[in-house]
């Protein structure tokens, strides 16, 4: 059994919050972030339930914090780099609710900024043409053939 944490919608923040700690600047929000994680993954775990996150790590030091702390947790942990081509990333990103698309000029920064561009951590996926049962089946293919090595 598992559970689906989108860390995008952060309910567990509000609006308040989430302002101050963009005022005050990303590492505070990324350290609430990767320690709310940790508590919420330990949770589900003790309950026999595995987490997954859904998220974006905007800075590879993020995602190497939040592998240390889970680490210390003893909770295993994998990533998986979901990736797609930039056609299929606007496609997307146009069927979202307005309020929540990057538009191109987003895309092409996460494209040409973000972590998961060369990420060391991971396996990378590539979901272009790829349903969302597809890429869940890829991904509990390969948990599964990594427990039997």
């Amino acid at each position: 059994m598992s559970a689906h944490v989108e860390c995008d919608e952060r309910p567990w923040m509000s609006d308040t919050t989430l302002e101050t700690l963009w005022n005050r600047g990303k590492q505070v929000q990324a350290d609430l972030l990767n320690a709310w994680l940790v508590a919420t993954a330990s949770v589900f775990d003790r309950h026999g339930v595995h987490t997954v996150a859904d998220w974006l790590f905007p800075a590879d030091a993020e995602l190497q914090d939040l592998l240390r702390q889970l680490d210390g947790c003893h909770l295993p942990s994998r990533v998986f780099n979901l990736l797609c081509s930039p056609q299929e990333h606007l496609a997307r990103d146009q069927r979202r609710e307005r309020e929540g698309q990057i538009g191109q000029g987003g895309i092409e920064y996460f494209r040409r900024e973000g972590s998961w561009v060369d990420s060391p951590h991971g396996l990378d996926i590539d979901t272009t043409a790829l349903t969302p049962e597809e890429v869940a089946k890829e991904i509990v293919a390969e948990i599964e053939a990594n427990q039997t090595r």
